[in-house]
């Protein structure tokens, strides 16, 4: 691939309207038009036009005690010749003021991307557009410096978009199960310093080839348990964080311990600089298999001007 080239543009444009529809509605609708272009040496010329229409509503009853929030895009994929739909309805009880309900319904469908489709070495022109239905129920609670939000989630997967390592190519699953819990929980000691903690539990199926649950064969890039906490420290016009993250194994990922630093400092009204230490024990990981490490210990030095 040394003398190979592979070039992709980008171009999209968007109108949204926001409807008045009273106190106790809200309705949002959008118009998308994208292109996607890739002229590459190893997979030709390609090109796609995606046009996209979505509405987002909110119903408020019981003076906002329960409301629904439904949504609905329908696009079409010129490449691919097809309509692709997604929808999900949420509902929000608020149990009183520091406790509310809350729990979605979707379907949803992911298309394969022009990386996904013709990415040299990896690309897979065969791809299925990924589709799935998907439920999670939560919780959210405030208690004084205290908030804690919680769910249980499950996704039923066809055609699951992922990298193989095996043959070093995007493909599909046939069918996959997800089921888990998501919490965290971030408390405020003070207006200095504040503390925030995260664990997803994520239970993977591969229920293609006619497997089934009783086999217990998980999806390779999904990593069942990770966890994340991280330290907040504010200081006149200084702000830091520290954070540490674990990425638990899978059957073609070893587990990862990172931290990462920054600092910021808000030099003048309109100056804010930082410095930032990405990976700070370098540690040695990849997010996917197949021969492409993380960077290591990385330094980012950078500030924001506002005219």
């Amino acid at each position: 691939y040394q003398d190979s080239t592979h070039n992709k543009h980008k171009a999209a444009a968007q109108a949204e309207a926001t409807w008045n529809l009273g106190e106790n509605y809200a309705l949002t609708t959008d118009v998308l038009y994208s292109l996607d272009y890739v002229d590459s040496t190893d997979v030709g010329k390609n090109a796609r036009n995606t046009i996209s229409s979505a509405a987002n509503a909110s119903l408020y009853f019981q003076e906002g005690k329960f409301s629904l929030h439904p949504s609905v895009n329908v696009a079409f994929i010129s490449d691919l010749k097809i309509l692709s739909p997604n929808a999900s309805l949420g509902l929000i009880y608020l149990i009183n003021p520091s406790v509310d309900l809350n729990a979605t319904l979707s379907y949803a469908e992911n298309v394969p991307t022009f990386s996904d489709l013709y990415w040299p070495s990896y690309g897979n022109p065969n791809l299925k557009t990924e589709k799935g239905l998907n439920a999670d129920l939560g919780l959210i609670t405030t208690m004084r410096n205290i908030t804690y939000e919680g769910s249980v989630f499950g996704r039923n997967i066809q055609n699951a978009i992922v990298y193989d390592f095996t043959t070093s190519q995007t493909e599909n699953i046939a069918h996959s199960v997800y089921l888990g819990t998501e919490q965290s929980a971030e408390l405020s000691l003070n207006d200095s310093i504040s503390l925030q903690a995260s664990y997803q539990y994520n239970k993977s199926y591969d229920l293609s080839n006619g497997k089934t649950f009783a086999d217990n064969v998980e999806v390779s890039s999904v990593r069942k348990h990770t966890a994340k906490g991280s330290l907040f420290l504010a200081y006149g016009k200084i702000d830091s964080a520290l954070s540490a993250e674990f990425l638990g194994k899978t059957s073609s990922l070893d587990s990862a311990f990172l931290v990462n630093l920054s600092v910021s400092m808000q030099v003048t009204e309109a100056l804010n600089a930082y410095v930032a230490v990405d990976n700070l024990l370098n540690t040695s990981y990849e997010l996917t298999s197949g021969g492409y490490p993380m960077p290591g210990t990385k330094i980012r030095l950078g500030g924001k001007l506002r005219f």
